[in-house]
């Protein structure tokens, strides 16, 4: 690798390096959706499931009371509030419409049923309603 290759933004990764680096794998699974990536400072590989209510409530746009996932202003999306054991905040962002992509993909898995998906989304926009 040449210095032109850093300076033209490729660091030490370039190529097909990089795009596996930043890869992110999803997998509907019963309990919800798995992601799995990598660590950007210790490359250690990293799984993290999010059940199907978090999602839910992650559609809608609001945080889970759990306070399992944060919200990424800057980024406009929700990452996991965890950090790998290395202690670098873990990468992973999704936004409420790859949230509800899931849930569709969830469904159609038949690992959730559509009327009860609703049924909780209509309680949660009620619970703003009431709120506001």
């Amino acid at each position: 690798m040449s210095d032109d290759d850093f300076n033209n933004g490729f660091g030490s990764l370039g190529g097909e390096a990089i795009e596996e680096h930043n890869k992110v794998r999803a997998k509907v699974l019963l309990e919800g959706t798995e992601f799995k990536l990598r660590c950007d400072k210790c490359n250690k590989a990293l799984v993290v499931t999010a059940p199907w209510g978090e999602l839910i409530v992650l559609g809608q746009g609001l945080l889970p009371p759990n306070r399992s996932w944060r919200h990424d202003k800057f980024n406009g999306c929700f990452m996991p509030n965890n950090a790998c054991s290395c202690h670098e905040d873990i990468r992973l962002g999704i936004t409420p419409d790859e949230c509800n992509k899931h849930i569709r993909s969830g469904i159609a898995a038949g690992f959730l049923n559509g009327q009860e998906v609703a049924a909780r989304v209509a309680r949660i926009q009620q619970q703003l309603g009431q709120r506001g």
